[in-house]
């Protein structure tokens, strides 16, 4: 019997606003890296306005903190245009973003 595998990363582009919406369910953390790097790898355009959405997060640990700064730098490295903004986000996972000073890095709504 085939367990079948939920997606932990699902996108949504909107070309009227040039906006992809990277959205995350469930846990984030290092064992979804692969499915979360190859999703965003496969949709970069130039001029791209990312939204990380984490509404659908219910643990964020340190690795998808990583996950998040590696994802920054290859975007903003290629495109400089490039905004990235992280929104939908929980209070518990918001104190970590606060914590971190990842409201430096990224615009968090």
């Amino acid at each position: 019997m085939t367990k079948e595998l939920k997606k932990a990363v699902t996108t949504l582009e909107i070309p009227e606003t040039n906006e992809l919406i990277l959205s995350i369910k469930g846990v984030f953390k290092f064992e979804i890296h692969r499915e979360f790097r190859s999703t965003y790898k496969a949709n970069q355009k130039d001029n791209l306005n990312w939204i990380i959405d984490l509404s659908g997060v219910t643990v964020l640990d340190s690795s998808a903190l990583g996950l998040l700064l590696i994802f920054r730098e290859e975007i903003t490295t290629q495109n400089e245009n490039t905004t990235i903004s992280i929104r939908g986000v929980s209070k518990n996972i918001g104190k970590v973003l606060e914590v971190t000073n990842f409201g430096k890095l990224f615009t968090i709504k």
